[in-house]
């Protein structure tokens, strides 16, 4: 046999007696018996299981070595857990390993022993003959035995449950009570007011990059810096300034208080500055919406589902347990959209949990309401359309091509579309009428990566045609394009 034939066919053996049926076992257990959604999770699994298939399969490649054994006749009784006699006559015997599963029983590998002149011939997988010898010989080591009977059925163990438990929540229902008690120490604040909403649905469903409160603008800028902004825009003053770390998003403000994520945490800090507390940090949070005492958000931790906890981050709990797109609060009620199966819809439901209602038979996302009509974009084809919500009508396009961001203002819909490079950056600034009448090119020349909305403005974050950041505001009266005051951070390459 050539060499390519003793490199190639262990790796085949290795494919087909083992990967191949531990792929299956596994798409057994978990799509039809639990009934899993394992999406995109089966592209990790899939290599994982190969790694563990390839990495070792050096170890059944052929291999034959010769042993000083006096007594051929001894191996006739000879006899262990770890081996089954297949055969034996007066010159040779076969034997196969208990250990090993599945590759074991799929690929019939065995261990062939022969009497050769005083000696024997040990050939088979380089693993089982290794393996055999030691076991013969009494030198099996007890600490690598341990480790094997206790370490590999945990590896097993956790691969089969672990995708189980993600799939069925209770790991994040252990990340949840684990949050709750680290929750205990934060220090308590109350918001009067428990209708108060921390931002609008235009600024939430643009990632939350800015909100107003009390003549001033919070602004996110160059994605690492939190200034406050005169309205004016004559006075800014930097609460968070630095040069690299995570990302700032997701502004919320209610009374005094200002809330933001920061990566995979989400802090708390009085609007001087002081006071900062982490109240968060058990994974990415989406969406995020304070509304009085409570903060309601997307779990990326826990499958998607909507999380609601008050705004000391204690009593954290699932609201919503679906497979989440986008959520908005509109009127006192939360609307959520989900998908499912491949399929998917819209529905809303009372902050207590009671009253749900099934808004619309379809998946949605970046849901915004305003002058009595719901605007989305698809969720398949990122379009723009209008729906006025009454029984027996159906959404209307607005804009016929993927829409990379947009703004509903009572002046109009602001809105970017993809671009070459996909959604982000967004390709130039249009304006169109509530009606879906009135296309008008703004801004032809520079590309869009973040809109956000004050009570005058329009505040624009993108890149020029050399790539380099800039940021602007559009008077939404006027629809005058003007490049922010201060201090500004230049970029020479989008991220």
């Amino acid at each position: 046999m050539g060499k390519v034939e003793l490199f190639l066919l262990p790796v085949i053996k290795r494919i087909v007696f083992f990967f191949v049926p531990l792929w299956l076992l596994l798409f057994v257990v978990y799509e039809l018996i639990f009934d899993l959604d394992m999406g995109n999770a089966w592209h990790s699994l899939t290599f994982y299981i190969s790694l563990i298939s390839l990495t070792n399969f050096g170890g059944y490649r052929h291999k034959m070595m010769e042993e000083p054994i006096p007594d051929f006749e001894m191996i006739e009784t000879y006899s262990s857990a770890r081996w089954k006699t297949i055969s034996n006559t007066d010159q040779t015997f076969v034997f196969r390993p208990r250990f090993d599963f599945p590759y074991n029983l799929m690929s019939g590998e065995t261990v062939k022993v022969d009497r050769v002149d005083g000696k024997v011939k040990v050939e088979g997988p380089a693993y089982y003959v290794d393996s055999w010898v030691r076991d013969y010989k009494g030198k099996r080591n007890p600490i690598r035995n341990r480790f094997a009977l206790v370490v590999i059925p945990a590896m097993v163990i956790v691969l089969l449950l672990a995708p189980i438990l993600y799939g069925t929540g209770v790991i994040a229902d252990w990340k949840i009570m684990y949050h709750n008690h680290r929750a205990r120490d934060v220090d308590r604040i109350v918001i009067a007011d428990a209708a108060a909403s921390g931002n609008t649905e235009n600024n939430s469903i643009n990632a939350g990059f800015a909100v107003t409160y009390a003549d001033r603008i919070f602004w996110v800028r160059d994605n690492l810096d939190l200034v406050s902004i005169s309205d004016d825009f004559q006075e800014q003053n930097y609460m968070i300034d630095k040069t690299s770390g995570s990302g700032i998003s997701r502004l919320n403000i209610v009374e005094s208080w200002i809330f933001y994520t920061e990566g995979k945490i989400l802090n708390r800090m009085r609007l001087d500055g002081t006071e900062k507390e982490t109240i968060y940090k058990a994974g990415y949070l989406l969406d995020v919406h304070v509304i009085g005492n409570d903060i309601y958000f997307i779990s990326f931790m826990d499958r998607f589902a909507v999380h609601r906890m008050d705004v000391n981050g204690q009593n954290l709990e699932r609201f919503i347990d679906k497979d989440v797109i986008d959520i908005a609060m509109i009127e006192g009620r939360l609307f959520y959209s989900y998908e499912a199966d491949g399929t998917g819809a819209l529905e809303s439901v009372d902050l207590d949990g009671k009253n749900r209602k099934l808004e619309l038979e379809k998946p949605i996302q970046d849901l915004v309401y305003a002058g009595d009509t719901f605007y989305f974009l698809g969720f398949d084809d990122n379009k723009l359309y209008s729906y006025s919500g009454e029984a027996g009508t159906a959404p209307a396009i607005l804009v016929d091509e993927p829409v990379s961001s947009y703004i509903a203002a009572e002046e109009g819909i602001y809105y970017s579309l993809f671009s070459k490079e996909g959604a982000y950056p967004g390709n130039g600034l249009y304006k169109l009428a509530l009606d879906g009448s009135k296309q008008v090119l703004l801004d032809a020349a520079n590309s869009v990566e973040n809109l956000s909305q004050t009570d005058e403005w329009l505040l624009i974050t993108g890149y020029d045609s050399k790539h380099y950041l800039f940021e602007q505001r559009l008077n939404l009266l006027t629809d005058e394009l003007s490049l922010m005051p201060g201090k500004a951070r230049i970029s020479a390459t989008i991220c």
